[in-house]
């Protein structure tokens, strides 16, 4: 097995994408999870910065997050808007996604749902999509998983 620490942009977001990688790097880490505004100019900042960052350590990681900021909104309305973040993401060219996917609310069905959009991402943009497994989300909690794990062997989680 081969284990790589990455850092999170999680806390620091106030840190421009420049500090932030040169602070990684000083740090050791082997790569980076950002959930990165839709920002163009953070995200070109970013990019260029990662672009660098890569001449010196070639592997270092990028894995983007897939977090949305919550809203009152209906099922429709979320995956719609999941949809158009994973897509997002992907076209930042991520080692892959790290996504927060589903409701801990919403039914098996809209969660699967979820999930179909999330494969539909990866396969569209060759961008691997993992879900973590989180309060809130339909990953919340081991026993409740398994019904997933039953309908799609293959998932793939992070923790």
């Amino acid at each position: 097995m081969n284990v790589r620490f990455a850092c999170s942009f999680w806390g620091q977001e106030a840190t421009t994408p420049t500090v932030f990688l040169a602070r990684v790097l000083m740090e050791g880490f082997e790569g980076v999870e950002i959930n990165p505004p839709e920002d163009k100019i953070f995200a070109d900042e970013f990019q260029s910065a990662l672009a660098s960052v890569r001449l010196v350590k070639p592997g270092f990681l990028f894995i983007a997050q897939q977090v949305l900021s919550p809203a009152d909104e209906s099922v429709d309305a979320y995956l719609t808007r999941m949809r158009s973040r994973l897509e997002y993401l992907a076209s930042l060219k991520p080692d892959f996604i790290n996504s927060h996917t589903g409701k801990d609310y919403f039914s098996f069905e809209d969660n699967c749902r979820a999930i179909a959009i999330a494969d539909d991402v990866a396969r569209q943009t060759g961008i691997p999509v993992f879900h973590e497994t989180h309060r809130g989300r339909f990953t919340f909690h081991a026993a409740s998983l398994l019904p997933y794990l039953d309908r799609y062997p293959d998932l793939k989680l992070t923790a």
